[in-house]
């Protein structure tokens, strides 16, 4: 967390100024671990996360940052069910003879938590072998062909322009705050999450950006007008407090500035992971359709892929828009049209590997790639991804060979097709340079 970053903040309980209280590891810039303190409250900085969500396990942060025993905190911070654990340990405490049954349930607590998450403190582990085979984790592992995703790639250069912090909530474990960081200064960039081993993720593989563990439900903890841009991705329909949200993205972004909903389900249409999806009708309504823009999410992707271009001046019937699958919501951005945005992203210095979803196979002077979904439900909630990335395809090793120096189209035809992807160097995955 870098230290200018209580400037911005307000507490999510009081409304009051957060100050920095206590250094328990720092850089002249950063505080890795600490404590920023308000009227009300204490909040952990742990990992160099800030937690400003309010929980059980917020108490056992702060103890174990106080005994220096990071590890452990961190422990708890990320662990699912901590809250529960939390909660029964402090039942423990609240006997006058509990102390020996609270020290052995912190212990066996702490050594389970330890069993079940230990391996992310592992350096030598990428973030791909870190995943397990959950739908959630095939999610993340995937999450860069997924067309989900593929709605941020038009507007970077827009959010670039515009100048000034920008803001992402719900950020999860960071892969657009990666894709930002390439054409963005990382300390122009925040990211809010409510779990905290996501904003983990994020900070270790993904991005530089300021991270703060948040119940987004309750509103956002930052003064009003601090963000030029703030955008959401495939989560606003998940959201349980959503007019609220809506007033809140508002109230951080400045006058000047410009809010973007990207891959918003439609409630009129059906989707295999829908959450808590709304109307055009009521999107209007809580976004002010005054101020707002949408967007056929799938029209914008396809003249995107296709022609390296975002027109956001271009009208779309209500038809259109009561049909698409997903919407992207764009509240006071500018009516520009952009063009050429493939060359703002492909990138000489990109560290590329075969996309995870193909299955490779060495053959001499060529590498034979067989696409695999993880799984069937995977498939069906991308169909754009299985309509855009092909069944088969052959890399030229030639190709390969000749790189970017000059590209050939071939080269750039991989990379747009997400044949190759650019990632986090711990990432994971194949090098295609390695065949």
């Amino acid at each position: 967390m870098r230290k200018t970053l209580p400037a911005m903040l307000r507490c999510p309980l009081c409304g009051a100024d957060i100050r920095i209280q206590d250094i328990f590891e720092d850089t002249p810039e950063s505080l890795i671990h600490g404590s920023l303190h308000c009227e009300c409250d204490t909040y952990p900085v742990c990992q160099g996360i800030l937690i400003l969500k309010n929980s059980p396990v917020k108490k056992y942060v702060l103890r174990f940052l106080k005994e220096r025993a990071f590890q452990k905190a961190a422990l708890f911070a990320m662990a699912n069910y901590s809250d529960d654990a939390c909660r029964l340990l402090n039942y423990f405490e609240s006997f006058k003879a509990g102390g020996p049954i609270w020290k052995g349930a912190l212990g066996i607590v702490t050594a389970y938590f330890h069993a079940r998450y230990g391996k992310y403190f592992d350096d030598n582990r990428s973030f791909i072998e870190l995943l397990g085979n959950g739908a959630y984790e095939q999610y993340l592992g995937h999450r860069f062909s997924s067309q989900t995703f593929w709605s941020l790639y038009p507007f970077v250069s827009l959010i670039r322009n515009k100048g000034g912090k920008v803001l992402e909530v719900c950020c999860g474990s960071g892969h657009a705050s990666f894709i930002l960081s390439r054409s963005i200064p990382p300390e122009r960039l925040i990211g809010i999450d409510g779990d905290f081993r996501n904003l983990y993720l994020a900070a270790k593989y993904f991005s530089r950006a300021d991270f703060i563990q948040a119940d987004i439900n309750a509103g956002l903890p930052f003064k009003d007008h601090q963000f030029s841009v703030t955008y959401m991705m495939d989560s606003f329909h998940y959201v349980d407090a959503r007019a609220l949200l809506a007033k809140e993205l508002a109230r951080v972004t400045t006058p000047e500035g410009f809010d973007l909903i990207l891959h918003l389900h439609n409630a009129l249409r059906e989707n295999v992971s829908a959450g808590r999806p709304l109307s055009p009708e009521a999107i209007r309504r809580i976004f002010r359709s005054d101020q707002i823009r949408l967007l056929p999410e799938l029209g914008v992707i396809k003249n995107f892929i296709r022609n390296g271009r975002l027109d956001l001046s271009e009208g779309y019937t209500e038809g259109q828009i009561r049909e698409a699958d997903a919407l992207v919501v764009a509240r006071q951005a500018p009516a520009a049209v952009s063009e050429d945005l493939w060359d703002d992203l492909l990138r000489p210095d990109d560290h590329l590997i075969v996309n995870p979803m193909y299955r490779a196979e060495d053959r001499d002077d060529r590498i034979l790639l067989t696409r695999t979904f993880p799984s069937e439900a995977f498939r069906q909630e991308y169909p754009l991804t299985e309509m855009y990335l092909p069944d088969r395809y052959e890399i030229k090793k030639t190709v390969l060979r000749q790189g970017w120096d000059p590209p050939s189209e071939e080269f750039r035809e991989m990379r747009r097709r997400f044949i190759l992807l650019s990632v986090p160097g711990r990432y994971g995955g194949k090098s295609p340079f390695d065949f």
